[in-house]
């Protein structure tokens, strides 16, 4: 019988990881009563007045040396409470030092058997901001070779896995990252397979996947931060979002990729051991002259109630105007904090089922993005440090928490996209054929 019990907790808590089925816990509104019924009402995607301001790390930007753009992104993920999802949460993220690139608040939901999200999940972020970036060096390498070409996009899926849920071992994984670029052009194959080389020479992100990152993981406890900051209430309140005259924001279709195939949709009544599920991103040029880098990218988790999503990045450093979305970098940087989010509340619930509450948790980050040589042939992308910081107020001992924080850590698919070496292959095609 203790086997059974133990198993349909568990059973919970992976639903809770994956597809987030609705829970009314009482702890939820009572927390909406501590801060006086107060709700906000959430776009999905919004400009904020005020950075992120970490509270266990003091954000600070590496001096670049001559040629070399620094892109350093801080995060800083909080809940917002909601009786339909204890999925909902938000992350403000921005470039730090940076003048040209504002301040972004992103919204996070999950999709469940009877409930479908309310904004993007936290691999779609992550998943977009891969595609977008590899679009934004592929853009510059035609720029770079002075090439005559009518359109590129780039179309991404990655697979990820959770291994032995039932163990000690219990761990997430990105297992594949697979990238497509598309171009229309009537210039030569060996042009067009130089543009790839350069492309993903020059791809910071792309490098972080690839290869095992740094990461500065530590785990904060009782803070004086508490003393000021709390979940608060809150909803999303439609699935368009506006900035200066854009929808940055909006439901979309089914992503249709080109050059591969998308799996049926998975569900949790069907779970596996391995679970699998796949998540796919297709970036295009928005085509503005102004904001040469700003890209419309279609997202979606392959998952039951998982919805599409158009949303738009710009990574248009250094043109003139205002920025008009968050940078690829900003959304592969706050979908990796929101993932871990999403790990820390379904743990909580698991740790609940012992009696273990909990009184808030919050993620930070930084990532330091780097191209040496920026906007040359011999341009070399990369990512030499990441801090991670999980923040966590409760009664309960450091021991305990210390634990909890470690099994989040080790659920996080996009931490182990980072922390590892995940296989990534990557394609060309020039007017719908492969180029070896």
């Amino acid at each position: 019988m203790e086997m059974k019990k133990n198993e349909s907790i568990l059973i919970m808590l992976i639903t809770l990881l994956i597809s987030s089925v609705p829970v009314y816990t009482q702890n939820i509104v009572n927390s909406a009563k501590k801060n006086q019924g107060i709700s906000t009402n959430y776009n999905v995607i919004s400009r904020s007045n005020i950075g992120p301001r970490p509270a266990a790390f003091q954000p600070t930007k590496p001096t670049p040396i001559n040629g070399t753009y620094t892109e350093s992104v801080a995060t800083a993920s909080t809940r917002v409470l909601n009786e339909e999802t204890v999925m909902l949460k938000k992350v403000n993220v921005q470039p730090i030092g940076e003048k040209d690139f504002s301040a972004w608040e992103f919204l996070c939901d999950e999709g469940g058997h009877t409930y479908k999200q309310s904004a993007p999940n936290p691999l779609s972020y992550m998943v977009g901001g891969i595609s977008s970036s590899l679009l934004t060096r592929v853009e510059q390498a035609i720029k770079i070779m002075d090439l005559d070409v009518a359109s590129a996009k780039v179309e991404t899926k990655v697979f990820f896995r959770f291994n032995d849920p039932f163990s000690p071992s219990w761990t997430g994984y990105t297992d594949k990252v697979i990238a497509n670029v598309l171009i229309e052009s009537d210039e030569p194959a060996w042009k067009i397979s130089e543009v790839k080389k350069m492309a993903v020479q020059a791809w910071a992100i792309g490098e972080c996947i690839a290869n095992p990152t740094p990461v500065d993981a530590q785990f904060t406890f009782n803070t004086k931060i508490w003393e000021t900051e709390s979940a608060r209430s809150g909803k999303v309140i439609d699935s368009n979002s506006f900035d200066n005259g854009l929808r940055i924001t909006s439901k979309g279709i089914q992503p249709e990729p080109e050059s591969f195939k998308i799996s049926a949709d998975v569900s949790m009544e069907k779970f596996t051991n391995p679970f699998k599920f796949e998540v796919v991103g297709i970036s295009e040029s928005a085509n503005n002259d102004q904001r040469p880098y700003l890209h419309k990218i279609k997202i979606r988790a392959i998952q039951e109630n998982y919805l599409a999503w158009d949303i738009y990045a710009d990574d248009s450093r250094g043109f003139k105007g205002i920025d008009k979305a968050p940078t690829s970098s900003d959304y592969f940087t706050g979908g990796t904090s929101l993932c871990l989010m999403s790990q820390l509340t379904g743990w909580s619930e698991f740790y609940k089922q012992q009696g273990i509450k909990f009184d808030d948790y919050r993620v930070e980050h930084q990532f330091n993005y780097q191209v040496d040589n920026y906007m040359t042939p011999s341009a070399i992308g990369h990512v030499d440090s990441v801090i991670t910081r999980i923040l966590i107020k409760s009664d309960n001992s450091e021991k305990v928490m210390s634990d909890y924080a470690k099994h989040a850590l080790s659920t996080c698919f996009a931490g182990e996209a980072v922390t590892g070496a995940t296989k990534t292959e990557i394609g060309v095609y020039l007017n719908g054929k492969l180029v070896k």
